[in-house]
């Protein structure tokens, strides 16, 4: 049964080079929150949120190639957003290389950088 769990910086630096070769950066803060998504005790994927000053940020979202499109993204993304409206939070950003998919979603462009773009979406 697929579910999303806190985790340790531990666990998410395992995946930081495969994560790096997908242009998705899995660096740690002070102020990170891990989640990540497991099929029982399978890890699928993981992805970083801030909270500060009550604004939310997803950083370092990342799914194994081989377990993409079955659902993870989706379900650490709906798990962290759920966390951050329950925070107190309205709105969240991000930093996207895939933003597309993102807007497809709902989310907003706020500007193209060369990397990508940055998106946000008010909760």
């Amino acid at each position: 049964m697929q579910h999303v769990r806190q985790i340790s910086y531990n666990t998410v630096k395992t995946l930081a080079s495969k994560a790096a070769k997908d242009k998705v950066c899995l660096k740690d803060t002070a102020t990170t929150k891990w989640f990540a998504a497991y099929d029982d005790d399978v890890l699928l994927g993981v992805a970083g949120s801030i909270l500060k000053n009550g604004n939310g940020r997803i950083r370092g979202v990342y799914v194994l190639p081989e377990y993409r499109k079955l659902g993870a993204g989706r379900m650490m993304m709906e798990h962290i957003m759920f966390y951050f409206s329950d925070s107190g939070a309205c709105y969240v950003d991000q930093l996207s290389s895939q933003y597309e998919w993102w807007v497809k979603q709902g989310w907003k462009i706020k500007s193209i950088v060369p990397n990508g773009a940055w998106i946000y979406k008010t909760i």
